[in-house]
């Protein structure tokens, strides 16, 4: 079943939701959209809350990133797409994006609220990644988030995927499309036009309800209900005594989603109509219920019902005299024993309904075969219409039910395979034994072998149906569903893992395997060590032999892995299992030191900056400077200063400088600032503050935003120049433009101009309230562009002190609280004097 996350814009203030959802995606929040959804993350009971301007200018600079990244500026597809996302999401009235994500917490027995505050600090988190990402201007912090969960894929393999179109795919298309519709009201009565406004139906209806998400609306007219549709046709008559909203109901997805286990149960296919998916509404006529084709105006399920509920998948609770009763779209009656309890799904194969004084509930399958009484949770699909019973309170061991829902195997110790992804068979162990079961086939196997021991790899979606088993002291690899030995057992067998592609790696003593290749059916010579691939795109395979690392390329020949291409494997080494790392690093840090400086000189600068920053991560300072200084002799920039900066970490000036003036003539913004700052201060050079303004403009001209901020500052404080407030807000927004933000500097640049209109403006941009509160404070105080409001002072000085000790804030607090005949109030005087003195602050104003 599609379990999904709707999205929608919602006013903070007044709760007012946006008329329609924005958009809605399957199990997560789209990686493509991360930056859209860390603007101050919060829950509301279950429900995930995110600023929406935060998050918009977030996803615009990361757009823009990905533009560069991957030069998509002379894209067309790419051009129209991000304009009409951001079109959509500029256009929003309201400041907040809510999800609500129930559909996927009840995947989860954990409490709704409990998973959405775990969600709030997962994206808490991932918006340190967010502003690293897009700080360092380099997208390989997200895009490691991104193939945690997809291996190997991309960000442009995403923005390219068809469905998903550069993103626009992910939002819903009324709001950019040519679907989108508005109600109107005439004279009582109500009418739509389109999102031009042109007229799509006149004000004819009493009432016009909220659009599906497909497209119909419930309308009523002269006490009558009937639906019409978002271009204005009415699809059904208004004749029927009342009428729900349609709902899609999409065999198809769920067929796809099953057929993705490879475990389908054929027999629920076998129920469905032929017709996979249908718009439907609930309607009454005479105080009975029935399921109509919205699209196609006619009954599904008769009026005959006292309440008619949809289940799930297509399937309907229907109640009559006798209790409530399964029927399918086809009109079928699927469950026959009536229920005084509605019937429920567990996801994502059974149907159940709960039984009086009793903790069991009443099990059947889709197809309405009764399973049986058991506890909830306690059933497992296991394959073509076959479930496992697990051990529990009520039952110390498992059980196992044929697809006619009898108990064909009781009291088993243990069940493999079976749940796995892909998986149509499993491996039980009872009375000590193990057997083999193909549920297609339904039959057992290898029923005159004895097995001492089952084992499947985290891989196994790889190769399903696989297991790996131990007969008589020696490992074989097993196919069940082909009944067949991959790799017959064998004395020389110790030990035999899957590597992927199709390759296994055989131990046959402490010091040697063999490589067996299943698309030849070959054994290979033997090597000292075999580990699986780190990247799919350039090898299949590492092996080892006499010292020297090789890989099996894609056309799955050996050839010497060069040291470069070690490098690149070094970086990407932790993906490896624990005992594969510790064996390629002993190869890689002996190779290291046999060959000292000379083991560096054929890696790219690319290579050596990043292992130098690992280096100085690791506290190995001297091996990143001999890195650090490798590439900066290649004439590589960012080496070029982050060895300058080395040195002036340590105040060597002179070892300093010349490697700032080379990353400089580089273009190097970041190296301009930092010669700026040398200017200023009088470090290396001769102080000479005309130079530095120099370098720090220069700076912020090359992309570097520091440069203007510290420009600005200068101006701002006036300490070497004449203070000068214009040049430094001028310095300041140039700087806002490279994200770099000198918010507060701006806020008191224009309360110190006395302009409080764009000061009280560009308070509002302070969401996170680091600055804004002092300034608050002394506008209600004084009553500066506001009226004047002793409470909402007082209630903003005292949140400026919990930012920063501000005295002019204490000061007022002391005198409110301490002499004011109004808010004269002793104990508060008590409570700030003692924070004053904790603080550094004294005197009562």
């Amino acid at each position: 079943m599609a379990h999904r996350l709707y999205v929608y814009n919602v006013d903070s203030k007044t709760n007012t939701y946006y008329e329609t959802y924005l958009g809605e995606w399957k199990y997560e929040i789209p990686h493509l959209l991360y930056p859209l959804f860390v603007g101050d993350p919060r829950h509301r009971k279950a429900e995930l809350v995110f600023d929406l301007h935060t998050g918009i200018e977030k996803l615009e600079r990361f757009y823009d990133l990905l533009e560069q990244q991957y030069e998509l500026s002379r894209d067309d597809d790419f051009q129209l797409a991000k304009e009409k996302i951001f079109a959509l999401l500029r256009g929003l009235p309201y400041d907040r994006l809510h999800i609500d994500a129930t559909d996927v917490f009840n995947m989860n027995e954990e409490r709704h609220e409990e998973q959405a505050k775990s969600w709030v600090q997962e994206m808490r988190d991932y918006a340190g990644i967010v502003d690293t990402t897009l700080a360092t201007q380099r997208l390989e912090p997200l895009q490691d988030v991104l193939q945690r969960t997809y291996r190997d894929l991309s960000f442009l393999d995403l923005l390219r995927t068809d469905w998903i179109h550069y993103g626009l795919g992910y939002w819903n298309e009324e709001l950019y499309g040519d679907g989108y519709t508005e109600v109107f009201e005439e004279q009582g009565k109500f009418g739509i036009n389109d999102r031009q406004g042109a007229l799509l139906t006149s004000a004819l209806y009493d009432d016009i309800y909220a659009f599906s998400r497909s497209g119909y609306a419930v309308v009523r007219q002269a006490e009558a209900f009937g639906y019409l549709t978002n271009k204005g046709v009415l699809a059904v008559p208004c004749a029927w005594d009342d009428a729900f909203d349609v709902d899609t109901i999409d065999c198809v997805s769920y067929v796809q989603d099953i057929d993705y286990y490879a475990i389908v149960d054929q027999a629920y296919l076998q129920t469905l109509p032929e017709q996979r998916a249908f718009q439907v509404g609930i309607v009454t006529k005479d105080g009975k219920q029935g399921v109509l084709d919205v699209e196609q105006n006619r009954l599904l399920l008769p009026a005959d019902y006292s309440s008619i509920d949809h289940i799930a998948l297509g399937l309907y609770n229907v109640k009559d005299e006798g209790g409530f009763r399964v029927l399918n779209l086809k009109n079928e009656i699927l469950i026959t024993d009536r229920s005084d309890a509605p019937y429920e799904i567990a996801y994502p194969y059974l149907l159940y309904t709960k039984t009086k004084s009793t903790s069991k509930h009443r099990y059947y399958t889709l197809h309405g075969v009764y399973l049986g009484e058991f506890l909830e949770d306690s059933l497992d699909f296991i394959g073509h219409g076959y479930f496992a019973s697990s051990a529990n309170k009520l039952q110390k061991k498992i059980s196992l039910i044929d697809p006619q829902g009898q108990v064909f195997l009781e009291h088993v110790d243990q069940l493999i395979g079976g749940t796995f992804e892909n998986y149509s068979g499993f491996a039980i162990r009872k009375n000590k034994q193990w057997l083999m079961f193909d549920t297609k086939a339904q039959a057992f196997r290898l029923v005159d072998t004895s097995i001492e021991q089952v084992r499947v790899e985290r891989f196994a979606c790889d190769q399903p149906n696989t297991f790996f088993l131990r007969v008589q002291g020696q490992w074989g690899y097993y196919h069940l569903t082909q009944d067949r030995w991959i790799i017959a057992p064998s004395p020389a067998h110790r030990q035999i893992h899957y590597c992927y592609h199709g390759y296994f790696r055989i131990t046959q003593t402490d010091q040697t395997m063999v490589v067996y290749d299943d698309h030849t059916g070959s054994l290979s010579e033997p090597f000292d060590y075999v580990h699986r691939s780190i990247d799919d795109s350039v090898s299949l395979l590492y092996v080892y032999r006499n010292g020297k690392l090789l890989s099996v390329d894609l056309s799955r020949q050996l050839h010497e892995m060069t040291i470069p291409e070690m490098a690149d494997m070094h970086e990407n080494y932790h993906q490896l299992d624990q005992a594969d790392q510790a064996y390629f690093m002993a190869h890689y840090q002996k190779l290291e030191q046999q060959l000292g400086e000379h083991f560096y000189h054929e890696w790219d600068t690319g290579h050596l900056n990043r292992q130098a920053r690992r280096c100085e991560r690791a506290g190995q300072p001297e091996k990143a400077l001999l890195l650090y200084r490798l590439a900066a002799e290649r004439g590589n920039a960012e080496a070029q200063f982050n060895l300058a900066s080395a040195y002036l970490d340590e105040e060597e000036y002179a070892e300093a400088i010349p490697w700032y003036e080379q990353a400089a003539e580089n273009d190097y913004g970041m190296a301009w600032n930092d010669i700026g700052y040398l200017y200023q201060n009088g470090f290396g050079y001769e102080q000479n503050i005309e130079k530095a303004l120099f370098c720090y403009t220069r700076a912020g001209d090359l992309g570097n935003g520091m440069g203007y901020v510290n420009a600005g500052d200068l101006y701002y404080y006036g300490e070497y120049v004449v203070q000068d407030y214009d040049k430094a807000l001028d310095f300041y927004l140039r700087a806002r433009k490279l994200y770099q933000f000198k918010d507060d500097h701006i806020a008191e640049i224009y309360y110190q101009q006395r302009a409080m209109d764009k000061l009280i403006k560009w308070l509002k941009k302070d969401k996170q309230k680091s600055f804004s509160d002092i300034y608050y404070g002394i506008l209600y105080d004084q009553g500066l562009e506001v009226p004047q409001d002793t409470k909402k002072a007082i209630k903003h000085y005292e949140a400026a002190l919990r930012v920063a000790a501000y005295p002019h804030a204490f000061a007022r607090l002391m005198f409110f609280y301490g002499e004011d005949p109004v808010w004269k109030n002793p104990s508060m005087y008590r409570k700030w004097l003692a924070w004053g003195e904790k603080n550094d602050l004294s005197g009562s104003g």
